[in-house]
């Protein structure tokens, strides 16, 4: 329970990954407000260490992979905000909460077991212009890492793949463009990713 950001936290570490559940909770007088909604995500360690190494930036929320696969994407399980005054009314939430933990957070929990495994049933099906679906954040460089870590046999692909997509962003030629430092950012960052690989620095 993190009191500084009103979250309630569940983790379980499973091969090389860190699944989480995520609920917003807040202490409002003599009662307990829950979210309507969950978050839930997995952590793979290796991959945000080298984020970190590659952006020179401390990551807080590290949500490498979303919770999209094979599920339903709505992540709310109510209508409206759950409060909890009582005994009775902390049983009703955690029976909602069981239902669809069975129904949405653990099939995708079971569906990626290792990173090996969301790399073989996503980053090597799927099309490129869809790995956004997956990854949050800096979804690119996360797919490039990943996809390296992985031996993936589409990581060249995907390397030229983001590299025309550079040279022909408008949004990185035209420097008055309100998302050229965001792009350009991106592309420093993607060079020097493939300049680590190249020097065997990964």
């Amino acid at each position: 329970m993190n009191f500084d950001e009103d979250l309630l936290y569940f983790l379980k570490t499973e091969n090389d990954t860190k699944k989480y559940i995520q609920i917003e909770v807040c202490l409002i007088k003599n009662k307990i407000r829950m979210s309507p909604s969950v978050a839930n995500y997995i952590e793979i360690v290796k991959v945000e260490e080298i984020l970190e190494q590659v952006t020179n930036q401390k990551t807080y929320l590290k949500n490498t992979i979303s919770a999209s696969i094979g599920i339903d994407k709505n992540n709310a399980f109510s209508n409206d905000y759950f409060f909890i005054k009582t005994k009775k009314d902390l049983e009703k939430y955690v029976q909602l909460l069981d239902v669809y933990y069975n129904n949405h957070i653990q099939p995708f929990f079971e569906a990626i077991p290792t990173l090996q495994s969301f790399n073989d049933k996503v980053l090597s099906v799927v099309p490129f212009d869809e790995y956004h679906n997956y990854l949050s954040g800096k979804f690119g460089l996360k797919a490039m890492i990943i996809m390296f870590l992985c031996k993936n046999p589409l990581y060249k692909d995907y390397v030229l793949y983001r590299e025309k997509g550079f040279e022909n962003s408008p949004n990185l030629q035209d420097v008055t463009s309100r998302y050229y430092k965001t792009v350009k950012q991106s592309f420093e960052e993607f060079n020097k990713f493939k300049e680590m690989v190249e020097k065997g620095e990964i």
